[in-house]
């Protein structure tokens, strides 16, 4: 969703700390009662905002536990989209997983809190924005798009990209079940695993 106003501006940011607020509010109740527990009236009360506004920064309650996932998932196809041209497809896929590795370490606590709740709500995680072949297929469309190509990406393009994302998910996994002392580094170790 595009808004009418510039980016950075006043209103702006006002409107993205209020989604923020609600979002906060909506993972508060679904980590103490379960996702399906909590009605969307619940979160308007606790977060103080009226369904209206609710609906115009999530169109579903589902929609308000997917967006961290797609921010992330819009942001590596930013990267790919905006690449310089110089690079090579291994240089713009792992430029894409070191960012997206970069965000995920700043923005840990949120995510887990996002992920435990995202176990108990079956519903929301059969969306296709949680479905690791559309996003790496999306990936590999975008990667051909960047070269000129017309059309979906061939089936090299696509094992490429799923195996550099593939190491992205061992990578995250190992982060989760152990302390690592370098996670980006071990990203790094992984990714190159690949060349």
């Amino acid at each position: 969703m595009t808004s009418r106003h510039p980016p950075g501006s006043l209103r702006e940011r006002k409107r993205a700390a209020a989604k923020a607020a609600v979002a906060e509010a909506a993972i508060g109740l679904f980590a103490e009662r379960g996702y399906d527990a909590v009605s969307v009236a619940e979160i308007c009360e606790v977060a103080n905002v009226a369904p209206r506004s609710f609906f115009r920064y999530f169109p579903t309650k589902k929609d308000l536990l997917l967006e961290p996932f797609r921010d992330m998932a819009d942001g590596v196809t930013g990267s790919i989209a905006s690449a310089p041209s110089d690079m090579s497809d291994r240089e713009v896929i792992q430029q894409a997983m070191r960012e997206l590795a970069r965000h995920v370490l700043v923005d840990w606590d949120r995510i887990m809190r996002y992920l435990r709740v995202l176990q108990g709500a079956a519903a929301v995680r059969a969306a296709p924005e949680l479905q690791f072949a559309d996003l790496e297929r999306e990936y590999a469309d975008t990667l051909m798009r960047r070269r000129g190509a017309a059309g979906s990406a061939d089936w090299r393009t696509r094992l490429f990209v799923a195996r550099i994302h593939s190491g992205f998910r061992v990578w995250f996994d190992e982060l989760t079940d152990r302390d690592v002392e370098d996670p980006l580094g071990l990203l790094d170790q992984i990714l190159a695993e690949h060349e």
